[in-house]
Parts: C-alpha cells; sequence; structure tokens
C-alpha cells in the first residue's frame, strides 16, 4: 500500500524505538544469566575516565556523523520514548520488588541496579540524551540555553549516579563502650578498615509503654480484629476484644522473684503488669510480660487458643554518643540518632540498632557509615533541573497572561 512506511525504515519511529528498549532488556538478562555475573561496577579513577571517554564519544559522533540516520534517530522523540521506557520499567521494578545487594546473579529482580539489562537502559538513556543535548547545542537562544538546563541537568543526574556507584561505600560497625573500633563490615560479611575508629561513650532509649495484646497462640499472631492498648497506668481500664481489663500494678521493669514480679531497673528485666480480665464467663487475673532468658513469658488465658499477652515495648527513640578517631589525627564528639547522621572524614555516620536483649543497658551501638563521594555531581544535575523547571513554570505562566 503505498504510503506506509515499512518496518526498520528511516526514519525510525516509536515502534521500532520499543522494540530495541524490550531487545536490550532481553540482551541484558540474557548476559546475566549465562554469565552468571553482574555489570562491572567500576572505581575512582577507572570510573572518571571512562565518563570522560563517554561523554567525548558523545561529542565526536555527533559532530563527525551527524548526517548519519542513526545518529539522528538517537535525538528524536521515539528514541527518547524507547529509553525513558525501559528505564523507567526498570526503576519501577525496584521500587515494588524488594531489593537486596547479596542476591545471585541468576536472580533477575531483586538487584537490578547491578544487573546488565539495568548497564544497558542506563547507556541507552545516556545516549539518548547526550545526543538531544548536542542537538540543541546551538544556537545559544534563551529558549535552547533552559532546555540545557532540564535535559543537560538529568543527563548529570543519571550520569553522576551511574558511574558513581562503584565508589559508594555502605558499612555497619558494632560500636562498643569506651572502646574504639576501627573495623567495619560491609553487605557481604567483609571486614573494611574505613580510616577512622569510633568509640561509644554512652548509649540512651526511651520506649513506648508496652502493649497489652490479644494472641492467637495456635497461628502465633496477634489477634487482628482485637486492638492492642498501650499499658501506661495503674488502674487504667481498657476493653480488648469482649474483654474488659483492668491493671493493677505495671512495672516497665521488674524481675521475676519468689513467684511474683520486683521492681528491677537492670540488666535482664523486663516489664510486668498484673491485670485483672472479666467477661461472660467469669474474672481471671495475674501477671503477664514478655518473655527473656530470666524471665519466662506469662499470659492470661481467656480460652484454649487465645489468650491476653504484655509486648515488649518499642523504642521511641535511641540515641549514642560517641567519638571519632581519624587516621589524621582528627578527633570529633557527636551525638547521633535515627535519621539524624553526623558527617566526618567524607562519611555520614547513623545510628542503626542496638543490642535489643539488654535495651537500654545495652554497651553495644550498630551504626552504619555511608559514602557516596559522587553525591555533589548528582546534586548539581539536580540544581539545574530545578532551574529549568523555575523557568517553564515562569515562561508557562507568562504565555497564559499572554493569551487572555
Amino acid at each position: 500500500m503505498k504510503g506506509v512506511r515499512k518496518a526498520w525504515q528511516f526514519p525510525w519511529g516509536f515502534r521500532e524505538s520499543l522494540f530495541i528498549a524490550v531487545a536490550l532488556y532481553v540482551t541484558g538478562s540474557f548476559i546475566q544469566i549465562f554469565s552468571k555475573s553482574f555489570a562491572p561496577l567500576p572505581q575512582f579513577p577507572n570510573n572518571l575516565i571512562i565518563l570522560i571517554s563517554y561523554i567525548v564519544f558523545i561529542v565526536v559522533v555527533r559532530l563527525l556523523f551527524v548526517k548519519n540516520p542513526i545518529v539522528q534517530w538517537l535525538s528524536t522523540v521515539p528514541a527518547a520514548v524507547g529509553s525513558v521506557t525501559v528505564f523507567g520499567v526498570l526503576s519501577l521494578m525496584m521500587g515494588l520488588i524488594p531489593q537486596s545487594p547479596v542476591a545471585l546473579p541468576e536472580d533477575l529482580f531483586h538487584n537490578i541496579t547491578n544487573s546488565w539489562a539495568y548497564f544497558l537502559a542506563l547507556l541507552y538513556i545516556l545516549t539518548v540524551l547526550g545526543f538531544t543535548v548536542m542537538k540543541r547545542i546551538l544556537p545559544f537562544t534563551l529558549k535552547n540555553i533552559w532546555f540545557q538546563f532540564n535535559h543537560l541537568g538529568l543527563w548529570i543526574v543519571i550520569a553522576g549516579a551511574a558511574f558513581g556507584a562503584g565508589d559508594i561505600r555502605r558499612l555497619k560497625m558494632e560500636t562498643r563502650l569506651n572502646e574504639p573500633v576501627w573495623i567495619a563490615i560491609d553487605d557481604f560479611g567483609n571486614q573494611i578498615e574505613p580510616g577512622l575508629a569510633v568509640e561509644l561513650q554512652n548509649f540512651s532509649i526511651e520506649f513506648y509503654s508496652p502493649a497489652i495484646t490479644l494472641y492467637d497462640f495456635k497461628t502465633e499472631k496477634p489477634v487482628k480484629k482485637a486492638k492492642p492498648y498501650l499499658a501506661d497506668s495503674v488502674g487504667q481500664k481498657i476493653k480488648i476484644g469482649d474483654w474488659n481489663v483492668t491493671v493493677d500494678s505495671l512495672f516497665k521493669s521488674a524481675m521475676w522473684v519468689g513467684g511474683t514480679f520486683r521492681r528491677f531497673n537492670g540488666p535482664g528485666a523486663v516489664p510486668a503488669a498484673y491485670i485483672r480480665v472479666s467477661g461472660s464467663s467469669g474474672e481471671i487475673s495475674g501477671w503477664i510480660n514478655p518473655g527473656n532468658k530470666l524471665n519466662p513469658s506469662q499470659a492470661i488465658m481467656i480460652d484454649n487458643n487465645t489468650g491476653l499477652i504484655l509486648q515488649f515495648p518499642r523504642p521511641e527513640k535511641y540515641v549514642s554518643e560517641i567519638k571519632i578517631y581519624s587516621k589524621s589525627d582528627s578527633i570529633y564528639n557527636a551525638t547521633i540518632e535515627v535519621n539524624s547522621p553526623f558527617y566526618a572524614e567524607g562519611w555520614r555516620i547513623y545510628q542503626l540498632s542496638f543490642n535489643e536483649e539488654l535495651g537500654e543497658w545495652s554497651d553495644i551501638s550498630i551504626i552504619e557509615l555511608n559514602r557516596d563521594p559522587w553525591l555533589p555531581v548528582v546534586y548539581i544535575g539536580l540544581f539545574m533541573m530545578i532551574i529549568g523547571a523555575i523557568y517553564l513554570f515562569y515562561a508557562g505562566m507568562k504565555k497564559k497572561g499572554e493569551m487572555k
């Protein structure tokens, strides 16, 4: 039929672009399955050399082969749609599927950032963005300048994150009271010396009140239809399911001694509550507590399968006071907590966990050390995109005003 363009006839359109996107994903998956390996993550200075070489490649190819059909297609809307599609789908999969850095190469879905499919998708979108930026460098008009802020900014964000991935370090360190620790552990269990030592000087924690919960011992799960209640005061009256509960005694920290709980503030202690439970079948009473090695758990059974238990309280806030020693003889004193890190010697130091068996008497604080030297590059790209977005908003409002 006259006028109908054949497949793979230039200029390529959306059909060919999407086919290439799917082909790249399939190719990457086959490479990963048969090679049983992930895509390489070069580290500094190799990643910087590769990035510079890649930029030179885009510039030279664009200048020397500007009339080549494939080069022209790489700066078209269909090519952009194809590259964004495969990159966007893989990014969406990363958000929906739990990711693990220790997943095996044969597992295509649980370590996508290191997969060959993601590597090829990155090359696709970076090449398309690179040729698009080159196409709009000239002439130096105001419109093209703002175009560069958006597209070049996006290129810098993706390139900075991709080429800098090999330099990212995420380590865990088990710090101990009054004992400098120089060794950390990576995700694979390898011992790493990060170049600084951390000494725990004090650890403190605040808990929510323990919760009285209706528990199904047959399924070993809380009963969903019965809302748990925090036990926070003596004399408290609550209703759990069909049962009325009164808290007669409550210890936030206690030990089982001589057939009863007595207040004790020290390692091994647990919260405990003496409660009265009344319902249609009568009244029962007794101690309930979460168990540990020194205090077996106790519950009040209200039928053959279900009973009332006291759960361990959830941490509300835990804080570590630490001293940091660097190999350059610098010393830092810092206080860290969850979502409130301290920055030293290129590392962001986060509060991660503690010895849960000892609770507030923990002499161990587990911290996380993160390092991403390429993060400033990503921030530059984001800043450019924000400027470009502000201009687009301003230009759109101005155009809308002129049309009125």
